[in-house]
């Protein structure tokens, strides 16, 4: 049988009306990170993209939700799910496909790196973003993004011609 500590209530009367007041909770602290394999890479590269989430408060943080918006000229080749995750996803939300992970906790300092891999199918504008938000049942929220630059395949090559005589 496990014991909880006691929670401090306050009590307050005023006239007929009595009010009760549990103390509140301080929302968690999460940092987000993310980040690419390689910052430059060409049409059909495959691409490893990494998420790292950390509680850096003093208290636990229940039910951490990460969602990754994925640029529309990336293919998503698969999401993994880790002991971790509760639960993992993939859905299409216009323009970029959004992955999603469901962490049931994340404990005081506890960090967990979440990765899927994707393959690049056009050049679009030269860029591809990708923008993470971490959200917790707290309250606590943190967003994060990079960016990756792709590099044009030529399109016709110098040849030098020598003339023998």
């Amino acid at each position: 049988m496990t014991h909880r500590p006691r929670r401090l209530v306050v009590v307050t009367i005023v006239g007929a009306l009595l009010a009760v007041a549990a103390p509140a909770r301080a929302a968690g602290n999460l940092r987000v990170r993310t980040g690419t394999s390689s910052s430059l890479i060409r049409v059909e590269d495959r691409v490893r993209f990494t998420v790292t989430v950390k509680n850096t408060g003093s208290s636990r943080i229940k039910r951490v939700t990460v969602r990754d918006f994925v640029d529309d000229d990336l293919d998503v080749l698969g999401v993994p799910i880790l002991d971790r995750v509760a639960s993992a996803g993939l859905s299409s939300m216009g323009e970029k496909e959004e992955i999603f992970w469901s962490i049931e906790r994340l404990r005081p300092q506890e960090k967990v790196t979440l990765s899927f891999k994707a393959v690049v199918v056009r050049f679009g504008d030269g860029r591809l973003d990708n923008d993470v938000v971490a959200t917790g049942s707290d309250g606590s929220r943190k967003e994060a993004s990079s960016a990756i630059y792709l590099v044009p395949k030529p399109c016709f090559t110098w040849r030098r011609a020598a003339e023998v005589t």
